[in-house]
């Protein structure tokens, strides 16, 4: 298999039910890199190879009312520590990953309108007080996106899974574009993943075909010229995709209106097991560039 003979913008391509236009972007692909695996290549017609860097990207998790810092924090600073029991699911991955702890955020202390919960959410998107209204200024995947957003078909995506807010923009919001301007989490599957895959059709709402039937056409042409590797990683990521759509085809029927849907007695877990696999996965298959994912069932007294 050549290296650099797939273009890293490749879409999987074809026609829903009415005409309307369905793109499933790759996953990184072998056969997108170059030799040694640290740029993405793309070769010319002129026979040179020419390499773009490989995207970064960013994910905030945020989930409510905090983790107590023994299950979280390691006790030894530097490498070698002794994982957590939240952070033992990333052993395999601890020579990557930084735990930082011993922070400070002065903006939560500051004096202004709001309770501690109001000074504390502002500052801990924003790292600025509370307005009064929302968040003081960008939040920190807003500020990330902004410089490494680029050609990315979404510069960020706000996911939420919180039904209950009180009303209040700052407990409900984890992105904010600028000073008391929110951009509102997605939580209904179905509306995220239509936005994700380009299609309006109501069979793809209601999950009586699948969003990969469009495009199988154009998954097999592209599998006829991939190497085994790269066609094991396509099949995974597309078997992938089809989980998504069973999962979301298992929501609660009112979770298909317009208004956001009260979750029907559904634990939070589960919610979150079914929004979970979006983001990821584009992390893998990159739209977008700063994923903002927001897990909590608010304050309850």
């Amino acid at each position: 298999m050549l290296r650099g003979n797939i273009s890293r913008r490749t879409f999987l391509k074809g026609i829903g039910l009415t005409g309307a236009v369905v793109g499933v972007r790759l996953p990184p692909l072998e056969a997108m890199f170059n030799f040694g695996g640290t740029a993405y290549a793309a070769e010319v017609t002129t026979g040179k190879v020419l390499e773009s860097p490989i995207e970064s990207r960013f994910l905030l998790w945020f989930n409510g009312n905090g983790i107590p810092e023994r299950y979280w924090i390691p006790t030894e600073i530097g490498p070698g520590y002794t994982l957590t029991p939240c952070l033992a699911p990333l052993a395999p991955f601890r020579n990557d990953i930084h735990v930082i702890s011993g922070l400070d955020n002065a903006a939560a202390r500051l004096p202004g309108p709001g309770n501690g919960h109001h000074n504390s959410m502002s500052a801990l998107v924003s790292g600025t007080p509370f307005s009064g209204r929302g968040a003081g200024g960008s939040s920190i995947d807003q500020v990330i996106a902004a410089k490494i957003g680029g050609e990315s078909r979404f510069r960020s995506l706000q996911i939420g899974v919180c039904q209950e807010s009180f009303g209040e923009s700052i407990q409900r919001n984890m992105s904010w574009a600028d000073r008391d301007h929110p951009l509102p989490p997605e939580m209904i599957p179905h509306k995220l993943f239509d936005r994700l895959f380009g299609t309006k059709d109501q069979g793809w709402v209601n999950r009586k075909r699948s969003v990969l039937d469009a495009v199988s056409n154009d998954a097999a042409q592209l599998k006829s010229a991939l190497g085994k590797q790269d066609r094991l990683r396509l099949d995974d990521y597309l078997a992938s995709i089809r989980d998504m759509e069973r999962a979301i085809a298992g929501l609660p029927p009112h979770y298909a209106q317009v208004e956001e849907p009260e979750t029907g007695g559904l634990p939070s877990c589960k919610l979150i097991c079914w929004f979970t696999p979006l983001p990821l996965d584009n992390l893998e298959s990159p739209p977008t560039c700063s994923p903002n994912a927001r897990a909590c069932r608010d304050f309850r007294g």
